[in-house]
Order: structure tokens, then C-alpha cells, then sequence
């Protein structure tokens, strides 16, 4: 949440102790790499520099020890992370949605709500990249659906900042104030305060957006009913 920087110490220490084990710790230490990844990630994202390769380096080592120990759904979850980091460094949209499609489908054999949810959403994001408003919604408000079965109210948090990403490019500003209003609640309550802040300032965009088009909106009233434009009763 607040400090990013003990969450990925406490991470290097449990990696250390993984791999003092030998090889009895490989399991261990994926799972350690893995959080450490996402840890940096998070880093890079509410930093100013965007630094992605050491979230990649972790991720990436994460997954070849998912590998070695054939921990399918380890292998899967990695994978979805290492696409966001693959997105973050401006990869190709088209190759990146393929390799989600198949971490979709590991997920559902394995009967795994939560990962499938992660997944779909991630393929939100892509179509949304792509400008595929369309798929962009419908995958977007699947994943919502899922992760609303298994309560992850970050993972929750996240989908309804998306869902107001989309909603303010299809020109649903009602709908994109909605979803970032559920976002701040459910951020509060986890004190996530970095998110937190930056999806009020999210919705204060969107609110300055909705006021200014609500006085375009007066203005083209108030001509076609001839009446000057700033008079009043």
C-alpha cells in the first residue's frame, strides 16, 4: 500500500530463505520472485519513471522456476503478469492478446475464479488499447462479475477503474463517474492511499468534463428555445 519499498525488502528476504533450501525451496522462491515482481511493478507504476525491466527480471525468473516445478497455475498467473509488463513497454497489443486468451483458458480448466477474472480483465485492457470499445466493455464486465464471486476488493477496485476508462471513451460520463466513485470507496477501505488519490483525481476530471458539457448543453437549449446565451429569469 503505502510503503512499496519494506514490501519489496520483506520479499528479498523471503526469496533468500527459499533459496538457502536447495531445491526443496524452488516452489518457495517462485511464489517469493513472483510477489517481488508485482511489488516493483506497483513501484514503477506510481513512480514518474516507469521503470518496468526489474519488475520483468523478477517475473521472468518467477516463471522459469513455475516451470521446473510444473506449478500450472504459478505458470499461468505469471504469465498474465509479465503481459502487463509487456503493455507498460508498448509491445504489440495483437501478440500479448494471444498469450492472454491461452492464460484465460488454463484458468478456467483449473476451475480458478479469481485468475480468470485477472485474466479477462487484462484482455479489457487490450482491446481497449486496440480501440475495440465493444470487446473492451464485454470483457471488462465479465471480469468484474468474476471477481465480485470471490470479493478481492482491490482486484474489484481495479476493474472499476477500468470500467470508467471505458465508459469516458464511449462518452458515458454518468457511468464514469459511477465506476470511479465504487473505485475510491473500495480504496478507502483498504488504505490504499496512492490509488486512492489518483482515482479522485480521476473523477475530478471527469466531473470538470460532465459540468463543462452540461453548460454546452444549456447553452444549445437556450438558442433553440431563443433565448441569449448567459440570460436569466
Amino acid at each position: 500500500q503505502d510503503d512499496l519499498a519494506l514490501s519489496m525488502q520483506r520479499e528479498e528476504e523471503s526469496l533468500a530463505f527459499w533459496r538457502s533450501l536447495g531445491d526443496s525451496g524452488r516452489r518457495g522462491a517462485a511464489y517469493a520472485l513472483h510477489t517481488l515482481g508485482m511489488a516493483r511493478y506497483s513501484a514503477a507504476y506510481f513512480s514518474d519513471n516507469a521503470d518496468v525491466p526489474p519488475a520483468l527480471e523478477s517475473l521472468e525468473a518467477s516463471l522459469a522456476l513455475m516451470r521446473a516445478v510444473a506449478d500450472e497455475w504459478g505458470i499461468a498467473f505469471v504469465a498474465g503478469w509479465i503481459a502487463r509488463c509487456r503493455v507498460a513497454q508498448g509491445e504489440a497489443t495483437q501478440t500479448i492478446m494471444l498469450d492472454v486468451l491461452d492464460n484465460v483458458a488454463i484458468h478456467r480448466r483449473l476451475g480458478d475464479v479469481w485468475g480468470t477474472g485477472m485474466a479477462m480483465g487484462m484482455l479489457a485492457s487490450l482491446s481497449l488499447q486496440a480501440g475495440d470499445l465493444s470487446a473492451a466493455r464485454e470483457y471488462a464486465e465479465e471480469a468484474q462479475s468474476l471477481r465480485a464471486q470471490v470479493g478481492h476488493r482491490h482486484s474489484l477496485a481495479v476493474g472499476w477503474d477500468l470500467l470508467a476508462t471505458i465508459a469516458e471513451r464511449e462518452n458515458n460520463l454518468n457511468a464514469a463517474v459511477a465506476a470511479c466513485r465504487e473505485a475510491i470507496i473500495l480504496l478507502e477501505g483498504l488504505g490504499n492511499r496512492p490509488y486512492a488519490d489518483e482515482m479522485r483525481a480521476k473523477l475530478a476530471a471527469l466531473m470538470s468534463k460532465q459540468a463543462a458539457r452540461n453548460a454546452e448543453d444549456l447553452v444549445r437549449l437556450a438558442n433553440r428555445e431563443g433565448v441569449p446565451a448567459g440570460s436569466q429569469n
